[in-house]
């Protein structure tokens, strides 16, 4: 299957290296990293690998991939996962062979005309399950399959918090269908070292800000496929989609 594989990444050359790239050493695709002109990284070591400079702000990283990869497939990955883990017999173990498991989501996702994708948020056996959810689901950036082979014209989001929510309910409303592969989760380190998204716009306090500002505003536009609750874990608000089959109303 063809497909290109996409890597946004802030100030976190290092960590980069350390994890996400040597996961793909065995994936023979053209990949492209996303950096900010602040923080090129030095890739000299990488001669198959491509740095593309992208505008600030994750809603923009995601606007930029979408024009800029339009006609392709795009497989979309933060830049810190340690393993990729299928759920057998109730524990988690690392994917074999990462290559044919990538294949068989995309034909998947083909077989039902399904143009986003991605898999379980949690990297824990007792949330994951076997099977492939159809309904509207929450699909993060994480691992994203991003089908864009029909040159419609592409999906964009306004925000910078939320921005992969706004983005899951565009795609099941104009496509009737978000595929979420269940069995596989990731293992990140997105909450422990520097760089990334929090740093980009501006720290903590307003990364909060900006997700209750953020959440109101999609919850306000999709009032019927979505609600915000507040989480008392990360104290922060979150949002939380309507377990539809099918869209309410066409886009």
């Amino acid at each position: 299957m063809d497909y290109v594989i996409v890597i946004p990444s802030y100030n976190r050359e290092q960590l980069l290296k350390d994890t996400t790239l040597k996961l793909l050493e065995n994936i023979r695709k053209e990949i492209f990293v996303l950096t900010d002109k602040d923080y090129q990284y030095d890739l000299i070591g990488y001669p198959d690998i491509k740095q593309m400079i992208a505008p600030k702000g994750i809603g923009a990283v995601r606007n930029y991939i979408r024009k800029e990869f339009n006609g392709q497939r795009v497989l979309m990955i933060y830049d810190d996962i340690l393993s990729i883990d299928r759920l057998e017999d109730n524990e988690l173990i690392p994917v074999e062979n990462l290559n044919d498991t990538i294949d068989l989501f995309w034909i998947e996702m083909e077989k039902h005309n399904a143009k986003l994708g991605g898999v379980n948020l949690h990297y824990n056996a007792w949330y994951a399950s076997y099977g492939v959810s159809k309904r509207l689901t929450y699909i993060n950036g994480s691992f994203t399959f991003l089908d864009l082979t029909d040159n419609q014209p592409p999906l964009t989001t306004q925000f910078n918090h939320f921005e992969d929510y706004d983005f899951t309910i565009q795609h099941f409303i104009r496509d009737g269908i978000v595929m979420k592969f269940k069995n596989i989760c990731l293992k990140t380190k997105c909450f422990n070292r520097k760089g990334g998204i929090v740093e980009q716009l501006g720290g903590i306090e307003k990364r909060k800000k900006e997700a209750l500002d953020n959440g109101q505003l999609i919850v306000n536009k999709y009032p019927q496929y979505s609600s915000l609750k507040y989480s008392k874990k990360y104290k922060i608000m979150n949002l939380k989609l309507k377990s539809l089959v099918k869209p309410i109303t066409p886009i």
